[in-house]
């Protein structure tokens, strides 16, 4: 086998934003995502697909987060309708040499997804079972679930023996709940690499009988292996401990801190728990209420802060897209408006001292995820990427449910995730105690 050959291409790692008016709309105008490297009308072939995507790793990598890259393509015809790349780490428009985490969903696959979904009726797109997504990095557990969620195949160029949803190479995706293999062998298929690698998984997607050129796959490894080097090297984060922090609550009702969650959350700080842990009826009427005004939704998320702050409440907004949870919404806004603090000089401090990791606080569900969701299978990523290192060892836990979930049971839940743990880092899902 040539040098490029299969372990030339198993690479650690994985790599946006609908908001619905039930969420608050950020401020208009405010940083808005950055501009993607222009691309072909239309692609004839893996290969040309693959540099594609590889222009968008390339991209990402300047920008100093993690070099995933990928594009959306009508598969009968080879028309690209979009391509993205990874937006987790951005650079902070003040100080051009530090970046800052905008949003630990914004990966590429992630963001293609809601992109379409929010231009998709507008420019009169085909439904996603006629596109493909291309992307140069096997799927984490949030891209994974989220393809599957809203039906797109999806071609791979570069393995992922760690994160990715065929982490074992051998495409039989023993990563997810038994219930959801069949579904990921008709999604997922990985183009054969010319020389080196045969192809496997589905052929539905695009130019699955071609292959793609080892110097294109070759680069897709090299580019993503820099770039966890160098947000390594360049990345800033701001996660004080609770010891270490201000109660935001004490801050004027004007004040930025504010004013980022309010104009995201409308709840956020019209409660506050006695203990953050303990979640109490009043919040579980919050959710309630969320869940309520919210066309389709079948659950809500809060996030209380180690003060005992409502400071992130939001439901499932299906009416936006399918794969928007109320718990993603919650991530999304949370740490987008962190980010916006930390972008200005006159806010940072203030954003630093009274924000931090959602590790330190707690996320309360309405219901417990439902293990029969290709969402459960996102959000269980999210989870994983949201938590940046270790969660504190406290119980109860940092993530809590009030009820059994709307479809299945909570033995399920626990059942998948003990199944998704090889793939990503567990998460201890708490009944509310009564």
């Amino acid at each position: 086998m040539s040098a490029l050959g299969v372990a030339s291409l198993l690479i650690p790692g994985c790599a946006s934003s609908s908001s619905s008016a039930a969420l608050g709309t950020p401020p208009v105008g405010f940083l808005t995502l950055p501009t993607d490297p222009p691309f072909p009308a239309s692609v004839a072939s893996a290969e040309q697909a693959a540099m594609v995507a590889l222009s968008m790793v390339d991209a990402a990598l300047a920008q100093s987060t993690f070099a995933v890259g990928g594009l959306i393509v009508e598969t009968n015809t080879g028309r690209v309708i979009q391509a993205m790349h990874n937006n987790v780490i951005r650079k902070l428009p003040d100080e051009p040499n530090q970046v800052f985490t905008w949003d630990p969903t914004a990966h590429g696959e992630r963001q293609l997804v809601s992109w379409y979904y929010a231009n998709a009726s507008k420019l009169s797109l085909p439904p996603p079972e006629e596109l493909t997504i291309v992307t140069s990095l096997d799927p984490c557990a949030q891209c994974a679930g989220s393809i599957m969620t809203a039906g797109f195949k999806a071609g791979v160029i570069a393995y992922d023996d760690v994160a990715g949803v065929n982490y074992n190479l051998q495409a039989n995706f023993l990563s997810l709940p038994e219930r959801f293999r069949p579904l990921a062998s008709e999604t997922f298929g990985y183009y054969a690499i010319d020389p080196g690698r045969r192809h496997s998984g589905a052929t539905q997607p695009i130019y699955s009988n071609m292959a793609v050129l080892a110097p294109t796959a070759k680069a897709c490894l090299t580019q993503f292996e820099k770039s966890r080097t160098v947000v390594e090297q360049v990345r800033t984060t701001t996660n004080l401990t609770p010891a270490e922090m201000t109660d935001p609550a004490t801050l004027s009702a004007d004040s930025p801190v504010k004013t980022a969650l309010t104009q995201r959350f409308p709840t956020a700080f019209t409660l506050r728990l006695s203990d953050y842990r303990r979640p109490d009826a009043a919040l579980k009427q919050l959710l309630l209420d969320q869940r309520d005004a919210s066309p389709g939704a079948k659950n809500a998320v809060a996030l209380i802060d180690p003060f005992g702050n409502v400071v992130a409440a939001a439901p499932d907004t299906f009416d936006v897209s399918p794969i928007n949870t109320g718990f993603m919404n919650v991530v999304e806004g949370y740490s987008q408006a962190r980010f916006e603090l930390a972008a200005n000089p006159s806010t940072k401090q203030a954003g630093a001292s009274s924000l931090t990791n959602p590790k330190y606080g707690t996320f309360v569900w309405l219901h417990a995820p439902s293990a029969r969701d290709t969402t459960t299978i996102k959000d269980l990523g999210i989870y994983d990427l949201t938590i940046e290192g270790a969660i504190p060892v406290l119980n109860p836990s940092n993530f809590q449910y009030y009820e059994a979930p709307v479809s299945g049971t909570e033995e399920e839940l626990l059942a998948m995730i003990q199944t998704m743990s090889t793939w990503t880092d567990p998460a201890d899902p708490q009944r509310v105690a009564s």
